[in-house]
């Protein structure tokens, strides 16, 4: 498979079976991806709104290519999405795909918030301003 283009969006499998969705923001000219994560669970809800966006992470095109992530319909971006990122602060270094899944899945309550060796990872990928969702669960006692 191919890496997707700007605007599509794409399912990402979550470990119930389900799927997260996102939206490739931008592709840059190194073939890295700038994603918009959202907490929606299918892709057949029209187009995203900036208040669904929780994280702006970037990552490499390899899961779209190898088809562990797959493109599910094409919409406009939202508004966030067509921030010009050299001017962008919120853009994060590189993230490695199997994060983003891990990261996904713990949105949804279905891996630990706190599973990564530093407890605070998740929480910081979330956009700035973007609380933490209600369905998270933790591994460790007095976490949260």
């Amino acid at each position: 498979m191919s890496a997707p283009a700007e605007a599509d969006h794409f399912l990402v499998p979550l470990l119930d079976g389900g799927h997260g969705l996102g939206q490739v923001a931008r592709v840059e000219v190194d073939g890295t991806l700038d994603l918009l994560l959202t907490l929606r669970r299918d892709a057949d809800g029209g187009p995203l709104s900036d208040a669904e966006i929780v994280a702006t992470p970037r990552t490499p095109a390899s899961p779209f290519e190898r088809g562990i992530w797959w493109r599910a319909g094409y919409h406009a971006l939202p508004p966030l999405g067509r921030i010009d990122r050299t001017l962008a602060t919120e853009w994060p270094p590189l993230q490695d795909p199997a994060v983003i899944e891990a990261f996904l899945n713990a949105c949804h309550g279905l891996y630990p918030w706190d599973g990564f060796p530093d407890p605070e990872h998740f929480t910081a990928m979330l956009r700035p301003g973007v609380a933490p969702p209600p369905s998270r669960t933790f591994s460790r006692p007095g976490t949260g």
